[in-house]
């Protein structure tokens, strides 16, 4: 907790902005952010989004060896032409590609939050099933 004037204020390690009407919006955690140039952008956003997508269990935004990434867990296997519609369904994320796995890492104490760092070493491991780069590039399989 830290003391700003009269207010105590409790610190998450999330960022978020206050409205006119006084409503606190959050955006996700500071140390998820994906910058890319003057845009930076919050997976927080990016997931709850995904939640709702038909073809999609999970998803996030992740910056990873200089590339934007968007990550998916799709609810069942889809080819390179299904997962290259999903891409551009999503072409709002703003991701330099699109990046399949079977199952994201889950922090073992939230079983809702993804283990971001688990995450990372998945791709640096190569453990994805396909890529899809961004515009109309054929799709990569592992």
């Amino acid at each position: 907790k830290i003391r700003v004037g009269p207010e105590t204020w409790h610190r998450t390690g999330d960022a978020g902005w206050l409205d006119a009407q006084g409503r606190l919006w959050l955006l996700g955690r500071c140390s998820a952010r994906v910058s890319a140039g003057d845009d930076v952008r919050y997976p927080l956003a990016v997931d709850a989004a995904l939640s709702d997508h038909a073809a999609l269990a999970r998803g996030s935004l992740i910056r990873h060896e200089g590339r934007v990434l968007l990550v998916v867990e799709p609810r069942e296997p889809l080819d390179d032409r299904a997962l290259t519609a999903v891409a551009r369904s999503v072409a709002w994320a703003g991701a330099d590609e699109l990046v399949a796995i079977r199952q994201f890492p889950l922090d073992r104490r939230h079983n809702a939050k993804i283990d971001y760092p688990r995450l990372r070493r998945m791709l640096d491991e190569r453990r994805w099933s396909m890529r899809v780069p961004a515009g109309n590039a054929e799709p990569m399989a592992r």
